[in-house]
């Protein structure tokens, strides 16, 4: 499974959701999540490409209330890497800032994730 696949699967039951950038016209009134993979790295043995790669992937909380955007964004870190049945998944980095275009608050996280191309 691809990791915007997987972003996807799982945020789509909690969260109104899509990848990057924010969808113009959308209601952003309850918040929205945005993913994104930033970087690939394919993992290689010496017989060549093993079929999957480690992923930098970049998730968006938006919210109109900082803290909960901070909340918003503990759960998906604890969804991520402790719920994922997808496979291994570790946050990297977060950051908060907010926002002028939205007047949104937005924490930002930063996982790597493992990606699977299942043709190989």
């Amino acid at each position: 499974m691809l990791a915007i696949e997987i972003c996807y699967e799982l945020l789509k039951q909690h969260f109104n959701c899509g990848p990057a950038p924010l969808p113009e016209g959308e209601n952003l009134e309850n918040g929205y999540v945005t993913y994104q993979d930033v970087s690939t790295v394919p993992q290689e043995s010496t017989a060549g490409w093993l079929g999957y790669d480690q992923v930098r992937v970049q998730v968006n909380v938006y919210h109109r209330e900082k803290l909960q955007a901070v909340k918003n964004s503990n759960f998906i870190k604890r969804l991520f890497t402790k719920q994922n049945p997808y496979g291994g998944c570790s946050a990297v980095a977060e950051r908060s800032d907010h926002d002028e275009e939205t007047m949104l608050y937005v924490q930002q996280i930063d996982f790597y994730l493992h990606q699977s191309d299942n043709s190989c």
